[in-house]
Parts: C-alpha cells; sequence; structure tokens
C-alpha cells in the first residue's frame, strides 16, 4: 500500500491535489493526532479508526472532483483548523500502471528492431504485472482475468513461453474467471504453442 500525506488548511470543502500519474486514492484518512502544518506524521501509518486516524467515506466525505481537485468535508475536524490526510493507494492498481508503462516502452524498443531490449522491458513489466497479480485473491475474478491476461502476455512477449503457458493454464483453472478472460487465455495459449 502506498501512502501519502496532504495538508488541509482550515475550512475549504476543495482541495487542490496532484494525482497526475495516479489513480484515485483507495483510502483517505483524517490524521487528527496530528495538527500541525510545520510536523507531518512520519510515514510509513498504520491507522486504526477511531485511534488517532478517521476513515472517511468515499461520496460522502470525499470525491474527486478532477485529477487535480479533491471535495473534502469532515465531522471529526474543527473546521477553522487544517489537519492532515493520510491518502492510501492498492499497490495493485500502482503496480499495474508500471507494468502497462514498461510494455509501451518495450513495444516501442520492439518497433525500432531493438527486440531483445524490447522483450527485456517485456519481462520486467510481467514481474510487476506477477506481484500485483499475486495480492488479488481470487474472489475477485475480474481483476484476476485482467491482470492474468496481460501477465500471460508479457512473458508471451519476452520470450518466456514455458512460464506463459504455466500462468494460462494456472488462471484457466480458476473458478468465476470471466468469459471474455477465458477466451483471451485459449487465443494466448494457441500463440504459444503455435
Amino acid at each position: 500500500m502506498r501512502q501519502s500525506l496532504l495538508w488541509v488548511p482550515g475550512s475549504p470543502s476543495i482541495v487542490d491535489v496532484d494525482f497526475t500519474s495516479e489513480t484515485r486514492p483507495f483510502r483517505v484518512w483524517t490524521v487528527y493526532s496530528h495538527t500541525d502544518p510545520n510536523a507531518p506524521p512520519i510515514l510509513p501509518l498504520s491507522p486504526r479508526h477511531n485511534d488517532g486516524f478517521f476513515l472517511e467515506d468515499y461520496t460522502h466525505d470525499w470525491s474527486m472532483i478532477s485529477t487535480h481537485q479533491m471535495r473534502y468535508f469532515s465531522r471529526v475536524r474543527d473546521k477553522e483548523e487544517g489537519c492532515w490526510l493520510l491518502l492510501e493507494w492498492k499497490s495493485t492498481d500502482i503496480l499495474h500502471t508500471q507494468a502497462q508503462e514498461l510494455s509501451v516502452k518495450g513495444a516501442l524498443l520492439t518497433a525500432k528492431g531493438e527486440d531483445e531490449e524490447g522483450r527485456h522491458l517485456f519481462r520486467e513489466a510481467a514481474l510487476l504485472e506477477e506481484k500485483a497479480l499475486q495480492e488479488v485473491s481470487t474472489g475477485n475474478s475480474r481483476t484476476r482475468g485482467i491482470l492474468g491476461v496481460s501477465l500471460v502476455a508479457l512473458l508471451y512477449k519476452g520470450r518466456e513461453l514455458d512460464r506463459a503457458r504455466s500462468w494460462a493454464e494456472r488462471l484457466l483453472k480458476e473458478e468465476g474467471l470471466t468469459e471474455r478472460a477465458r477466451q483471451q487465455l485459449h487465443d494466448l495459449m494457441f500463440e504459444i504453442d503455435g
């Protein structure tokens, strides 16, 4: 889980933020145990609801207006005083985004004829995607399908055919995998074995 802090001055309902390369935060906590804008809490933090932190509700207490603005309202802070917010992102979102960025770079290198360099980036991207996939429970079949298809495709592009085949077979045995993911994995198996 990635964490960052944001100081919110007293009374605003709209807060300027900079999440240009991030998805929206997974959780937002009001840190009511630290009220000095010049003394932020030290990361990483292990927040517990009602123990120095208050877990804010998405849509009711906060929401993203744009990639640069967040609406924030909390019942646990004094409106005239500022407060620190602890923002948390799921590591799976971050890993998947990084994997996709490496994949694009790998494709560009391959298109320029730099095949080995491109394959290396595909393998690096596959490692990130594999970490992301391992963090997602089997109950979340849609996300596992998306990450799994991406992982198998990256391994194929990186020419790690045995690992690609092994992951495809493993994923196809999972209950609840979407029909689309199953079809994409079968298509990739055909390419791998072809």
